[in-house]
């Protein structure tokens, strides 16, 4: 349905199904990573279903209770590098390091792991946006800003994010 006039106070409810090889990423125009919500029409308002062509292990990734794998760091890149390869702004698939090669129970999860993924994503974003994206945790990807802190599900979460936002 594109367009529909209710009474102000009206509790509308919105079910976003995804298509087979997409995954449910969010609202625009509504706070919310629920598929399925109701909104109450107090002010005008367009709402949006987005979509991601992405399908992440451990989605949706659960802070304090999902733990943080290499798989999660292999996925981004390869996440990254497709948007860099698909977004005709010219750049190059990332050299990522350290560790360019990821060992599944082997390699740990590094502050240098999350600074690589953001930066190359922000790549992206610059060329599409003129911005480089936003992180809720530790903004900015200045690698001092995760030295010596624990690499957590949020941090993952806000990368996929931006990747979706991104797609």
């Amino acid at each position: 349905d594109c367009s529909e006039t209710f009474n102000s106070g009206a509790s509308v409810n919105l079910d976003a199904v995804a298509i087979s090889g997409s995954t449910f990423a969010g609202w625009t125009g509504c706070d919310s990573l629920v598929a399925s919500r109701t909104v109450t029409m107090n002010v005008n308002r367009t709402v949006t279903a987005k979509f991601s062509k992405t399908i992440w292990t451990d989605d949706p990734i659960i802070p304090h209770t999902t733990l943080v794998m290499a798989v999660h760091i292999t996925e981004l890149r390869e996440a990254i590098n497709n948007l860099r390869s698909n977004c005709d702004c010219g750049l190059s698939p990332f050299s990522w390091d350290p560790d360019p090669t990821l060992t599944v129970g082997v390699t740990q999860v590094k502050a240098a792991h999350i600074t690589d993924l953001r930066n190359a994503l922000n790549d992206v974003h610059v060329k599409k946006t003129g911005k480089p994206a936003t992180y809720p945790t530790d903004p900015g990807t200045d690698p001092s800003v995760l030295v010596g802190k624990e690499i957590k599900a949020a941090h993952i979460r806000g990368i996929r994010n931006a990747v979706r936002g991104a797609e």
